[in-house]
């Protein structure tokens, strides 16, 4: 009898103490194992093709004739595909997609879970399409941890999360819960993603308090023997993105790399919906433009809605001589979604003004709608505005976001936006106020 038989014999909570108290967290070798984003063509080709032969090989998809697994959520912006490297090449790969208006894989058989979470105010973050290269997989799974710790970070620092989900096979609950202190939601359900194997819905949350609480589960505070030491610690092979918080995406995609992947390679786009080809055309447009994304040939003339960018953005919403602070968690060139505690005027002259890539934007606006707490699944409580102007300089600065994440690739420069009006938030408050 195996170690895993022997020990699904023991309560769970016994099962647990036991593996925390076995870990060994293996070293990087100096030099050896990169982590990063997968941005080039040939990266995350290497990524879509070892899932594709991880899922084949353990009966999760049937071969497909490019040798790739892509989805519709591989082609959009809220999705970013992480790979570990040695070398040159390609050992190890995970996904994280971040919620949005277009819901997440798991959403599929576990939407009541997810949209309980939603209602709670929290920000999920799917860790999905997680694979090994078979002849790394009995290293100690330093690749398996390497992955693992680059999106804790990743999603906590750059994709604004608070709360992780995950959809495992039932087999793989005790890893998640004891050494990473996910928790289950249900029973294992048929998951028609993977043929109708078993899976389980897990959640953790993302927050530095849940991270603090797990460390001292293990009996040692050691980064080699405590998972979450070893998640706090620096990792000298990551490569992380530029600092760029107020907006939580970081695409990579590209009209040439759609096609290629979506179109020739696996002809996803030929399969998709009309209303999912739409939901990627609006994701890009604003980008390429509607020109190129019309010479590709499968998208709908128009995009569903403008696309909205999640974001992190300080502002302040100003009517006549009141200031309304807030937070715009979400953007496009039309208008903005704007949380706050304060009481927003309903009618009247009103302007939002806020700070973003090193711009100053005071915009004219009109009130449309409200969500208060608990309506809307994926919104916390605040208000929808609408913007009177087509801003040039925002959708200008909208459009940077994709040049800014691709300049990382070639080391290129893109001069910033100049400010539209000189002086901080509060400066621009004090004048309109006086």
């Amino acid at each position: 009898m195996n170690f895993q038989r022997l020990l699904k014999k023991f309560p769970e909570k016994f099962r647990h103490e036991i593996l925390r108290r076995a870990l060994v967290v293996p070293e990087n070798p100096p030099g050896r194992f990169s982590v990063q984003i997968a941005e080039t063509r040939e990266d995350l080709e290497a990524a879509y093709r070892l899932l594709h032969d991880c899922y084949v090989g353990i009966g999760l998809m049937d071969p497909h004739p490019s040798g790739l697994r892509c989805t519709f959520f591989s082609a959009m912006p809220f999705t970013t595909a992480i790979v570990a490297k040695d070398g040159d090449q390609v050992v190890g790969t995970v996904s994280l997609i971040r919620d949005s208006s277009a819901g997440l894989p798991s959403d599929q058989e576990f939407r009541a879970y997810n949209d309980g979470y939603r209602e709670q105010g929290e920000r999920l973050v799917e860790v999905s399409a997680l694979a090994v290269r078979p002849d790394y997989r009995n290293q100690h799974h330093v690749v398996t941890f390497l992955l693992v710790k680059y999106l804790y970070a990743y999603a906590r620092e750059y994709m604004d999360a608070s709360m992780f989900c995950a959809v495992v096979h039932p087999r793989a609950y005790d890893f998640y819960a004891a050494l990473m202190g996910y928790e289950k939601n249900g029973e294992p359900v048929p998951y028609s993603s993977v043929k109708g194997a078993q899976a389980l819905h897990m959640t953790v949350s993302a927050g530095r308090d849940r991270l603090e609480r797990l460390r001292y589960s293990y009996p040692s505070l050691e980064r080699s023997r405590n998972f979450a030491a070893f998640l706090d610690s620096p990792e000298p092979g990551f490569v992380f993105p530029r600092a760029r918080r107020e907006c939580s995406l970081d695409p990579v995609m590209t009209p040439e790399l759609l096609r290629h992947f979506f179109m020739e390679k696996t002809g996803l786009f030929s399969k998709l919906s009309a209303a999912a080809l739409a939901q990627v055309r609006s994701a890009y447009e604003v980008h390429f433009g509607a020109e190129a994304l019309d010479q590709l040939g499968c998208f709908p003339a128009v995009s569903s809605r403008a696309f909205r960018y999640p974001t992190k953005i300080r502002a302040v919403l100003l009517s006549g001589k009141e200031a309304v602070f807030g937070t715009i968690r979400d953007l496009s060139g039309g208008g903005c979604f704007f949380v706050t505690d304060g009481k927003v005027p309903r009618d009247g002259q009103l302007e939002v003004v806020f700070n973003f890539r090193e711009a100053t934007f005071r915009i004219p606006a009109d009130f449309r709608w409200e969500t208060p707490a608990g309506r809307n699944a994926r919104l916390e409580a605040g208000v929808g505005l609408e913007f009177r102007i087509n801003h040039l300089g925002l959708r200008r600065a909208l459009k940077e976001l994709h040049r800014a994440a691709s300049s990382r690739k070639s080391g290129a420069v893109h001069e910033p936006i100049r400010a539209l009006e000189s002086g901080s938030i509060e400066e621009l408050v004090a004048k309109k106020v006086a």
